[in-house]
C-alpha cells in the first residue's frame, strides 16, 4: 500500500503515515455510545446549573460548548482508565487517545448540530 507523497524540492514528505489501525464495528459503535451517553450527562448537568442560574441551558455561548466537548474528553479518558481498558487496547494494538477521540464525535457533532439550529432560529 503506497502512501501519498508530497515532493518539495526534490524531497519527498509523508503526508499520511502508514499506521493500520482496524477498529471492529462492535468497539466502535460500544465507544460512540459511550460517548453520547457522558455527553448527554453533561449537557443534562450543564443545563440544570444554568437554570438554577437563570440562564438558558438550550443555547450557549461557543466557548461553552466547547468546553463541554473537552469535558466528555477528559471523562471518556477517566472512564477508560477506570475501566481498565487500556491494556486491552494496547494489546489490539488501538491507541487509548484514539478510541477517547471516537468517544468524543458524538459530542462535537451534536454540540454542533444545536449552535447551528439555535443560530438558524434566530
Amino acid at each position: 500500500m503506497r502512501s501519498p507523497l508530497s515532493e518539495a524540492n526534490g524531497t519527498a514528505v509523508l503526508l499520511l503515515p502508514e499506521l493500520p489501525i482496524h477498529i471492529s464495528e462492535l468497539v466502535g459503535r460500544a465507544y460512540l455510545t459511550r460517548g453520547a451517553l457522558l455527553w448527554a450527562g453533561t449537557r443534562v448537568l450543564a443545563g440544570i446549573v444554568l437554570l438554577s442560574a437563570s440562564g438558558n441551558p438550550v443555547r450557549l455561548h461557543p466557548a461553552m460548548a466547547a468546553s463541554l466537548v473537552v469535558v466528555v474528553f477528559i471523562l471518556s479518558y477517566l472512564d477508560l482508565k477506570r475501566r481498565r481498558e487500556t491494556t486491552l487496547l494496547h494489546d489490539l494494538g488501538i491507541p487509548a487517545m484514539l478510541v477517547v477521540a471516537i468517544a468524543t464525535i458524538p459530542a462535537a457533532f451534536a454540540e454542533s448540530a444545536i449552535g447551528l439550529a439555535g443560530r438558524l432560529v434566530r
